[in-house]
């Protein structure tokens, strides 16, 4: 179960990423996978997935819980740092918490998740607040086809279904992504101070897990 903090964006991009592998030969993992939209932030969202558990608990008792692997998908954004922090912390509790949960991604951002779509692109190592990443992504969609006009990828790109589809029309690659977000990540030091960690996304362990799971090797 993948639940995402954003509705569009997230579960948009995910059911395409999906599709991808699909298409390259891999499993079909879209009856194995469920990706919700959810619309919380932060704690929130890790708590939604929490909530799931505890109901699911409740109603079938020590019975195998329906989904194994769990991710959350969340920004940093205009959270507070202890938030922020917090979350992250959290969500790496559950899997002692409910022993059903195989395992457990906290696929944050910082700032937003535009980060990881622009490393389908660019590497890049230098803080970028949400606006800047949307200016970047705009020119990168208009000058791909994508985008037309004074569109931009806030109005145009953002919430269409299509956006994992216009990423690859634009010369994006998931297989790029993983390797400079894996990059990125290691640019940082293990402790707990995340919020600092800007940029940084983790979307590339989520990525890396389903491609595995699919059967696909990203190259």
């Amino acid at each position: 179960m993948i639940v995402c903090e954003g509705t569009r964006t997230e579960p948009n991009y995910f059911a395409g990423l999906l599709s991808y592998f699909y298409d390259r030969g891999g499993r079909d993992l879209s009856s194995l996978v469920e990706v919700k939209g959810v619309g919380r932030g932060t704690e929130s969202l890790v708590r939604s997935a929490e909530s799931f558990f505890e109901i699911v608990e409740t109603e079938y008792g020590k019975m195998r819980l329906p989904s194994g692997n769990v991710a959350a998908v969340f920004d940093r954004d205009a959270f507070g740092k202890g938030s922020f922090n917090h979350a992250i912390k959290l969500a790496g509790l559950q899997r002692k918490a409910y022993p059903g949960i195989e395992r457990y991604i906290a696929a944050w951002s910082n700032e937003s998740f535009e980060l990881w779509i622009y490393l389908h692109f660019h590497y890049t190592d230098s803080a970028m607040a949400r606006q800047e990443l949307n200016a970047k992504l705009t020119e990168i969609f208009r000058a791909g086809g994508v985008l037309s006009g004074r569109k931009t990828y806030s109005g145009g790109v953002k919430t269409k279904d299509s956006i994992f589809g216009d990423i690859l029309k634009c010369g994006g690659s998931p297989a790029r992504a993983l390797k400079n977000a894996k990059r990125l990540s290691g640019v940082w030091s293990d402790d707990t101070k995340y919020a600092d960690q800007n940029p940084r996304t983790e979307v590339w362990r989520l990525t890396q897990a389903l491609a595995d799971e699919a059967g696909v090797k990203l190259d």
